[in-house]
């Protein structure tokens, strides 16, 4: 196997195990919002950082004692930076160098020559984000087990912060929409 095979390899593993960590991040906010599985999927259109901080605030105010509430930070932040490690692999290209895999992220000097920014990652920087991560799944499994679905009263509260059905708006609206097709 060439060493830029076994960079693929790497990548790839790393990558199917950060889909089952996200895959357990959907999970909690799935249950949070009370949703059923014809409309689970819909929480895969938030963006991931704004699920694990879903997730991880829900999950603190909920806490029934400081543990649990430490526990959940913990989590939360440990796969937020997990996510970074995510940005740079989807983000960056990368080439084998020797045994190690070296993504291109990098900043170019003032000669022109390429200086990487991140140091190569080698099999065991990659084997220990690997434990970390699925250690990870077994948090998040824990905290699931946690959490409630947040009250719909309080969605609805925060529905009508944001979106206001005032009954003068729609006829306004009605008559903006108008304006615009007409093209007045």
């Amino acid at each position: 196997m060439s060493d830029l095979e076994k960079a693929f390899g790497l990548v790839g593993r790393f990558l199917y195990h950060f889909g089952r960590l996200e895959e357990k991040i959907n999970q909690a906010g799935i249950k949070l919002l009370g949703l059923d599985k014809k409309a689970g999927p819909v929480v895969q259109l938030i963006p991931l950082v704004r699920r694990i901080s879903l997730v991880k605030n829900s999950a603190c105010s909920q806490a029934k004692n400081e543990g649990e509430e430490k526990h959940a930070k913990d989590t939360c932040d440990r796969i937020a930076a997990m996510n970074d490690y995510r940005n740079i692999i989807a983000h960056s290209p990368f080439d084998a160098s020797g045994a190690d895999v070296q993504f291109r992220k990098a900043a170019v000097s003032k000669d022109g020559q390429f200086k990487p920014i991140d140091p190569p990652w080698t099999e065991a920087d990659f084997s220990n984000r690997y434990t970390e991560m699925t250690a990870l799944e077994t948090e998040l499994d824990k905290l699931i087990g946690l959490i409630e679905p947040i009250p719909i009263d309080l969605l609805n509260s925060w529905q009508e912060m944001y979106h206001r059905s005032s009954s003068a708006f729609y006829p306004g609206a009605a008559t903006a929409a108008r304006l615009l097709y007409r093209g007045e």
